[in-house]
């Protein structure tokens, strides 16, 4: 039986055959698709397919699992070279990992039907004003059993998979419609950070729809921060400045996240057009235990100052770490030494204790 499952995307099933039987048979497509062209506007195209095979059998827990399976032996395929065939087993290391991710690609996709992503939010504290109300809003999955997930756990899958922007876009929304919900809320607040991925920033179908949100909520619009990954800008500079552009254009800021991470930072940065430098926590996790660590976000604070761009330090863990960015110049802190994140919900209706920083 053969079924397309979409695009350009086909299901075999066949019937009483081993899986080393499917390889010999997926391995006569091959050759008689090879054989075969189109001819379009007066070019000939020749054909070729990434396969993967799966054994329907007692072991296969249903036909979700199995479909899955079979698609992560074609990506695995299509990764080593294109026009391959992969068989799944479970001894395979690469092919599992694979299938577990597809299985997370589909809970996420699940999870944002059902409105299971939540949102959450760690303060970002001045430390010089620490009245002052910033965060980053942060997403966590809520499974059917109630479990709740860390992007970590999800976000890469989502990502590998090119699936990234149907997260974007629901947090973007969901983040909206929350600060325009309460007036008060979005008259106190400095700024909402709001982390977007490199697949969004270079997709002109979420830029337009990005656009119509702030269009229609100027207010919000002024509060928002896009965080974009230093790698993000690096792979795709044009896209990456269009986007800025347009948000920057309706009131919204930038801010280069991990900043530091990329080898051409210090290069591209004095005409890249964001609003604030992002410190990539690495660099800050051993600040208090090494020279060098040291030595290299005092010349990030001191680029970032001579540009006129705002800089925060990311995973700051301890109150000796604060005294010494302080002491470099870097004026706002992030991490669990200030702030554990707390439900998004939970910050707009009650507000948050926030530490009294004394600057070194």
């Amino acid at each position: 039986c053969l079924g397309r499952v979409g695009g350009d995307e086909f299901a075999v099933l066949l019937h009483d055959t081993s899986l080393e039987a499917a390889e010999a048979a997926m391995a006569r497509v091959q050759t008689a698709l090879a054989r075969a062209a189109f001819a379009c506007d007066g070019r000939t195209f020749g054909l070729n397919c990434s396969i993967g095979v799966a054994e329907l059998n007692g072991e296969a827990p249903d036909v979700d699992w199995l479909l899955r399976a079979a698609d992560a032996a074609c990506y695995v395929a299509k990764e080593e070279g294109r026009n391959r065939i992969r068989c799944y087993r479970e001894s395979d290391q690469s092919l599992s990992r694979r299938r577990r991710e597809l299985e997370w690609v589909a809970n996420t996709q699940l999870a944002i039907a059902e409105h299971r992503l939540l949102l959450h939010a760690q303060l970002i504290v001045a430390v010089d004003d620490p009245g002052r109300l910033q965060y980053e809003v942060l997403v966590r999955l809520l499974d059917r059993e109630g479990q709740l997930h860390a992007p970590g756990t999800f976000l890469p899958a989502m990502e590998r998979h090119g699936q990234a922007m149907a997260l974007d876009r629901y947090v973007v929304d969901a983040v909206v419609a929350q600060l325009s919900a309460d007036p008060a809320h979005l008259a106190e607040l400095d700024l909402c950070h709001v982390n977007v991925s490199a697949q969004s920033v270079a997709d002109p179908v979420f830029l337009a729809h990005v656009a119509s949100q702030l269009d229609r909520h100027p207010g919000v619009a002024r509060k928002l921060c896009f965080e974009i990954t230093e790698t993000a800008v690096i792979g795709n500079l044009p896209a990456a400045c269009r986007f800025i552009g347009a948000m920057r254009a309706r009131g919204g800021r930038i801010a280069l996240d991990d900043f530091g991470s990329g080898l051409s930072s210090f290069a591209y940065l004095k005409r890249l057009p964001v609003d604030i430098l992002k410190i990539d926590g690495a660099f800050i996790r051993d600040l208090a235990n090494g020279e060098a660590d040291l030595a290299l976000v005092r010349s990030m604070s001191q680029m970032g100052q001579a540009l006129g761009k705002v800089t925060i330090a990311e995973w700051v863990e301890s109150d000796d770490v604060v005294q010494q960015l302080a002491a470099l110049g870097i004026r706002y802190v992030q991490g669990y030494a200030v702030h554990v994140p707390c439900p998004l919900s939970e910050l707009i209706r009650h507000g948050a204790t926030r530490p009294q920083l004394v600057p070194a």
